[in-house]
């Protein structure tokens, strides 16, 4: 019904739904609406894209990288040069080559959630370490440990995943965390991930509330494709 505005029920507008499957065994993990056109609503509360994932796959990274995805189908549709199947095709092949990963500023909600020791946090709070959370096949490791002050950390990972490389899809990266953050810092990390590539679009989100909770506040990461 909400394929097209002529049979839309009243206050809604026209969407595509994305559904979001595993590889591994089919399971279907979340979904996504992406909306075709915007009313009051939509622009005070809801937003252009709406996703959900199931309570059990949630905390895996899978809602970040569903919107990512969400996008590239989208910007192919638009084109006009794809079959509905062959743009699934196209997906099945770039979501293995999204990166996603963050950097967290302390390990406290890490710790109440269950994810880390009363030890490492500990350790991680004397001695100043910000670790980066890599999500990888719905699963999320621990990187690369930082150390020192926050932001410096976040410029030095930026730079670590970004520059020098000749195998980043360019066209759109996201920044995405999970709120604290002053515009001056905001405006430091999109000035540094934009001197290490030469990226079309560079867009700033919210981290949803799985990572956010988990993560805590002041979380932050960078989301693109690489090329191969």
């Amino acid at each position: 019904l909400a394929a097209k505005a002529q049979t839309c029920p009243l206050h809604w507008v026209p969407d595509q739904q994305y559904l979001c499957i595993r590889a591994q065994d089919d399971r279907l993990v979340g979904m996504a609406d992406l909306r075709l056109a915007v009313n009051e609503k939509i622009l005070l509360y809801y937003g252009q894209i709406g996703y959900s994932i199931r309570p059990g796959e949630r905390g895996k990274g899978y809602g970040d990288r569903q919107l990512k995805l969400v996008l590239e189908a989208a910007q192919l549709a638009r084109e006009g040069k794809l079959t509905a199947q062959e743009i699934a095709h196209e997906m099945e092949r770039r979501r293995e080559l999204l990166d996603v990963s963050f950097l967290v500023e302390r390990l406290d909600f890490l710790h109440k959630g269950g994810r880390c020791s009363g030890v490492a946090l500990l350790g991680a709070n004397m001695l100043n370490l910000r670790p980066c959370i890599q999500v990888k096949d719905g699963q999320m490791m621990v990187g690369k440990k930082y150390r020192g002050s926050y932001v410096g950390c976040l410029l030095q990972y930026i730079r670590e995943r970004l520059k020098g490389r000749d195998d980043i899809d360019t066209r759109r990266i996201f920044i995405t965390e999970s709120g604290g953050f002053t515009p001056e810092e905001l405006a430091q990390v999109e000035a540094a991930v934009r001197s290490c590539q030469p990226f079309d679009e560079v867009l700033h989100t919210r981290a949803g509330c799985t990572v956010s909770s988990h993560c805590g506040p002041r979380t932050l990461g960078i989301l693109y494709f690489h090329t191969k």
